[in-house]
């Protein structure tokens, strides 16, 4: 029997949480990104708008209650393999928190300014730097069979990141 929704996209959100010069992430125990370093996030849920599941999602991650979220950006993500996403990114500065256990994984503040030192996605670099610069983006990342990052482009200013 043929799968129709093989390659489908599924939804998620992911909140870059700021204070001051460093960003909130997560070092992830599971797949996908298991060891790396990535924003809170995850599955938006049946009946839920993207603002809900990100408020949700960094409750339910992190204990912090976030009320006026602001979006970003969208990053939109193909490959040939069951990874499929259409992401919904939001930011959000807090003035104090201390980070406390997570299912997900290890959450730790990361200076922004050494975030090139830890293992991140491709495609995450470019969403910090547009978020930091609230620049509205709508990415568009083609990866291979291998999950190797083959393209990323801003449908915004039509520029062509990487390939």
């Amino acid at each position: 029997m043929k799968n129709d929704f093989l390659g489908s996209k599924r939804s998620a959100v992911f909140c870059l949480i700021f204070q001051d010069d460093n960003i909130l992430l997560i070092k992830r125990k599971y797949p996908p990104h298991q060891g790396y370093y990535v924003p809170i996030g995850g599955k938006i849920d049946a009946f839920e708008t993207p603002d809900q599941a990100v408020i949700r999602e960094v409750k339910e991650e992190s204990g912090y209650a976030i009320s006026n979220p602001n979006f970003s950006g969208i990053l939109v993500e193909t490959s040939p393999l069951d990874y499929n996403w259409i992401s919904f990114i939001y930011k959000v500065d807090v003035s104090e928190y201390i980070p406390h256990d997570c299912d997900e994984g290890e959450l730790m503040w990361v200076p922004i300014k050494n975030i090139s030192n830890f293992p991140i996605p491709e495609t995450d670099s470019f969403i910090y730097d547009y978020c930091i610069s609230n620049t509205p983006f709508i990415f568009d990342a083609v990866f291979d069979e291998d999950m190797k990052l083959n393209s990323l482009r801003c449908k915004l200013s039509q520029n062509q990141l990487i390939g």
